[in-house]
Formats: structure tokens, sequence, C-alpha cells
């Protein structure tokens, strides 16, 4: 667990899934993230989610808790081959929450984590070029802009331009 300002970072329980569904079945948010993320999210949807996510060790995604609800969730995926050293960050947060600096603390607090316990060089993040709040969040925390690749998502019937990020070990 992890506690930073008005929230917890700590591995999702079985009991956060009425919260997390809740949080997550927002159109607003889906737009922001891959469509691996479904919409409508249901209640099913965040029960597999935390049974899937509850077999890593250490923990690679965490739920953000504000007021004993989770509100969102961080983590990152790792990377193999020749990318293994390098993990991707994801994050996102219910929409009740935007523009309150709870995901820029997030990753904030979520950084050390992950340097303290994978063996990794380099974090590396994405966000649509649209998305100024994410594309802040990232740069708040130390990341460098390392590229824009255009035209490079297709989401929602629109072409969409992302933005590359990455912070080194040693740079946090």
């Amino acid at each position: 667990m992890i506690s930073g300002e008005g929230f917890v970072l700590r591995p999702l329980m079985p009991e956060d899934a009425g919260s997390l569904a809740q949080n997550a079945n927002n159109f607003n948010v889906w737009l922001n993230l891959k469509d691996l993320m479904p919409h409508p999210y249901q209640l099913s949807d965040a029960e597999w989610f935390i049974n899937h996510v509850s077999e890593d060790n250490p923990a690679q995604k965490m739920g953000i808790v504000i007021d004993g609800a989770v509100a969102g969730v961080i983590g990152i995926n790792l990377n193999t081959d020749i990318y293994a050293k390098n993990v991707h960050l994801g994050y996102w947060i219910g929409e009740p929450y935007w523009g309150k600096g709870y995901m820029s603390r997030a990753v904030k607090a979520f950084l050390p984590y992950v340097f303290d316990h994978f063996d990794v060089a380099k974090i590396e993040s994405a966000a649509f070029s649209r998305n100024h709040a994410s594309v802040r969040i990232l740069e708040k925390n130390g990341f460098q802009l390392e590229g824009v690749l255009r035209k490079h998502a297709f989401k929602n019937g629109e072409y969409l331009d992302e933005s590359r990020f990455g912070l080194l070990r040693g740079e946090l």
C-alpha cells in the first residue's frame, strides 16, 4: 500500500468491483483509453479485471482509493524480448475526480514503487495528444516527450495523434 495526499494506492480486492465498475463505466473516461477497456463497463468486467491482476506479485496494477472507493487504476505492463527492461505506465481516474490533482499525485507516488520493485531502466507512457491533462501529468512527473506518432490510433471513428513519453531510472 502506498499512501498519498488524499488517496491510497493498493492492490485491488474483490469488494472493489462495485466502485471500480461505477467509475470505469463512463464514456468520457473510455474516450482516452485503449479499446481493451470495454464500454459500457459492467460489474462482470470489474470482477474479471480484479481476478486477473490479483495474480501479479509484486502488484503491477493498483486501485486509486479515495474515501474508501476505487476512483481509478494505475499500473504497468511488463514488456518482453529486447524491451524487457522497459515497462509501460497506464492510468485512468473517474470523471468526478478530474482536475483535482489526484492523478498527478498518484503517478508521483507510483513511480518509485515501480523502480524499487521491477528491474527496469525506463518507464514509458503514452497519451492521445488531445488529452492535455494526461500529457501534463506526465510532464509534471519528469517524463520527457520522445515523439508524436501522427494519426497513430483510431478511436471512436477518429484518427488520433499519440504523444510518447519516457522516464529513465535516475531521472526520478
